[in-house]
Formats: structure tokens, C-alpha cells, sequence
């Protein structure tokens, strides 16, 4: 239980810390005349102003990556599995089959990303628990957890 906390302290007090130091940098070089003038500078400024503020829900992003990311191992995991099958068990079967399944797998992930990117589909997270969840009230949520089913099932 205390392994919990100390994960959520954790993950509370890094971000805080150094997004205000990053803070702290923009506001020298914002304020200091010679940094401000200088192109570069105010590029640099204008960058750390919209990475700080997060307006574009990057965080929900990142969530979405994990799960796609972790759809798209196990079809990866196969590809290895056979490739490993391949050199212990001298299967003879042609290469192209494992750049058809990295294929699948990407294409898998990328079609799952899109589709939890979507307002309708998206992911959202519980701070109890700090992974997504998913709303099994939405019918497209309930079908796309029902293709993963049939594709794992394969």
C-alpha cells in the first residue's frame, strides 16, 4: 500500500519540480531584454510557454500510447516467437511473413490509436488506480475491446 504512494508522490513531485524550474528559465530569458531580442531566445520562449501549459491534453495522448503500445506487443510478441521458432525448429516458411505480422501490429496500433483518439472513444483514467479505463457504456468502446478479443484469440 505504501508502494503506492510513494509512486503517486512521486510522480506529483517530479513534474511539479521541474516544469517550475522550466518555469523559471522561461521567465529569464522573457523578461532579460538580450534574451528576448534575440530570435533564437524568443523562439525558445514561446516553445517553453506552450509546453508548460499542456493545452493540448498531452497527457490523455500519452495514456492513449499505452495502450496501443501494449496491443500492438503481443502481435509483435508472435512475430518473435516465430521468428525464434524459426531458427530453434529449422521451420522453413518465407521472411516476408514476419514483415506481414510487424505490419499488422503497426497497422493494429495506428487504426486503435486513432480510434481512442476520437471524444466519442476516448480513454480516461482513474487517479486511484493510474491506468486507463475504459467506458463500456459507449457500443464502439465494447466493439473495439471485441476485435482485440477475436485478434488475441487468433
Amino acid at each position: 500500500m505504501w508502494s503506492r504512494y510513494v509512486f503517486g508522490g512521486t510522480g506529483l513531485f517530479i513534474p511539479v519540480i521541474f516544469t517550475l524550474l522550466y518555469a523559471r528559465i522561461i521567465c529569464i530569458f522573457l523578461f532579460q531584454r538580450k534574451y528576448r531580442n534575440t530570435q533564437c531566445y524568443s523562439i525558445m520562449i514561446q516553445m517553453g510557454i506552450a509546453q508548460c501549459q499542456d493545452h493540448c491534453n498531452l497527457a490523455a495522448v500519452t495514456v492513449t500510447f499505452m495502450t496501443v503500445a501494449t496491443r500492438a506487443e503481443g502481435i509483435l510478441s508472435l512475430a518473435l516467437a516465430l521468428n525464434r521458432m524459426h531458427v530453434i525448429c529449422y521451420l522453413s516458411y518465407p521472411p516476408v511473413v514476419y514483415k506481414i505480422l510487424i505490419f499488422i501490429a503497426w497497422g493494429y496500433a495506428v487504426g486503435h490509436y486513432f480510434f481512442y483518439v476520437i471524444p466519442c472513444c476516448a480513454l480516461s483514467t482513474m487517479p486511484d488506480i493510474l491506468t486507463p479505463i475504459f467506458n463500456f457504456e459507449n457500443l464502439y468502446v465494447a466493439l473495439s475491446n471485441k476485435v482485440a478479443a477475436i485478434v488475441y484469440g487468433l
